[in-house]
């Protein structure tokens, strides 16, 4: 079986052209279609359309259904289908979906797809689409992880409450007097207190899948010799204790194993050291996906150079990660030093030195880059592309493949440089008029497509529909 990955702003054979949406440039990389290393999955089309409609009814919030993707726009509704650049690299992800069909992978139950990013990926709107569909076809895996607190005053996860006391000092690399190369774990955030009594409670939503299945919390923790003590509790009963008091500093865990059900974690703070945490994983019992959503708001893929990706490692090894997602650089594309930078060849340098170490760490874990959307400017009634993206998108799309990851073009689903208007003034509204940031409804229109993108190699068929 050979994989067709035709450019992004080729139409499929007997399909016209969007007539409305700007030229996109091809990318700079040439296309691939190497065979996978298995046979395709045989999966019936109508288990896509059944998934998107699981999905779509979890995170529409009660608007009408979005039609299927194409190669050319639906009426009143922008988006179009846009296959992977690469997908070769995702084999490894690809093969551990195949053990989860066939119940033959008894050594990996669980599929972990770990998803970074900024403040899109942090709203959980797009990752808890795509896990809500993941899971409908391959097996819930359970709600995943979640930070040890609120990351923010809005904070929200698809399928878990996180609430905390307001003792905790929340770092991480974009907090002001952030200490470089320091241990800020899987998530690239940590939380510490030495207040008694400060806690931390973690429960899935009630309407959450896995609401009546929760079978394990993993607390990820770091510990060092002045680290203190909390006492744990699941449904409010007494479950122990967690000591994070360590002879040297390091990462360190606890798990507690559940009989499935609904369950609720609280954590208490003793008072007698400094605890510094992570974050929680909740997981079911049985096989599945779990996708793991690991945004900052305002971050940026070069932050990275400033954390310890030894201890951030050493998490993604224990999350038995088989998939590491990156969305990044709308940011980048408004930051001054980057806009003032000729060719934005700092930015080059460093987002590659970023891309080596994590693929230096992991160079057999699938890898996918998440290319950013239109971010245009707008000034009075005017909306023109931003030059320093333009930028920023042909330095990833160059980059990526260099580092062994397979591409998902962004800005090719919303239709090429200033297409954002579209998602704007679509009615109902698909994104905000800050003309950035997607709401509920373009969220689940982007997770839509990029779900019909990654499954596609898996059928070995040339892509007409959203049902691949």
């Amino acid at each position: 079986m050979v994989l067709g990955c035709r450019s992004a702003s080729s139409p499929a054979p007997g399909v016209e052209a969007n007539p409305g949406a700007p030229a996109i440039e091809a990318p700079a990389t040439p296309r691939l279609d190497p065979p996978l290393p298995r046979p395709a999955l045989r999966l019936a089309p109508e288990d896509a359309r059944r998934a998107h409609a699981v999905a779509m009814a979890r995170h529409l919030d009660g608007g009408p259904p979005l039609p299927e993707l194409g190669r050319v726009e639906a009426p009143d509704t922008p988006g179009v289908f846009v296959p992977l650049d690469g997908p070769e690299h995702l084999a490894a992800f690809y093969d551990a979906l195949h053990g989860l069909v066939e119940r033959s992978a008894t050594d990996r139950p669980k599929v972990r797809l770990a998803f970074y990013g900024a403040s899109g990926t942090a709203s959980d709107r797009a990752t808890g689409y795509l896990r809500t569909y993941l899971q409908a076809r391959f097996g819930d895996g359970g709600p995943g992880f979640v930070p040890w607190a609120p990351l923010s005053k809005w904070y929200r996860h698809s399928e878990v409450v996180v609430r905390a006391s307001p003792h905790w000092k929340k770092e991480h690399a974009q907090t002001p007097g952030a200490r470089p190369g320091s241990p800020w774990g899987y998530l690239g955030a940590a939380f510490s207190s030495r207040k008694r009594g400060a806690w931390v409670e973690i429960e899935p939503r009630p309407d959450a899948s896995a609401a009546e299945a929760v079978a394990s919390f993993e607390i990820f923790a770091w510990g060092q010799p002045e680290g203190g003590t909390l006492a744990l509790f699941v449904d409010d009963e007494p479950h122990g204790q967690f000591e994070t008091r360590a002879a040297r500093p390091g990462p360190v865990e606890h798990r507690i194993e559940l009989a499935p059900g609904r369950h609720r974690l609280r954590m208490v703070a003793l008072g007698d050291g400094d605890v510094r945490g992570f974050g929680v994983a909740v997981e079911t019992a049985g096989p599945g996906v779990v996708v793991d959503t690991l945004g900052l708001d305002g971050t940026r893929m070069t932050n990275w150079l400033a954390w310890d990706l030894d201890v951030w490692a050493e998490h993604v090894r224990r999350r038995d990660v088989a998939l590491l997602a990156f969305s990044y650089g709308t940011n980048e594309a408004s930051d001054r030093d980057v806009a003032e930078d000729p060719d934005a060849q700092g930015y080059r340098t460093a987002l590659a030195e970023a891309l080596r170490r994590v693929r230096t760490r992991f160079p057999d874990t699938s890898c996918l880059l998440l290319l950013p959307g239109d971010y245009p400017i707008v000034e009075d009634t005017e909306v023109r592309p931003r030059p320093r993206l333009l930028d920023v998108l042909a330095i990833q799309r160059v980059l990526g493949p260099e580092a062994g990851c397979a591409m998902w073009d962004g800005m090719a689903f919303m239709g090429g440089p200033a297409s954002m208007g579209r998602f704007v003034l679509a009615t109902p509204p698909l994104a905000h008029r800050d003309h950035l940031h997607f709401n509920a409804r373009g969220s689940v229109r982007k997770a839509q497509a990029l779900a019909d993108a990654l499954m596609q190699p898996l059928h070995g068929t040339p892509r007409a529909s959203s049902s691949p």
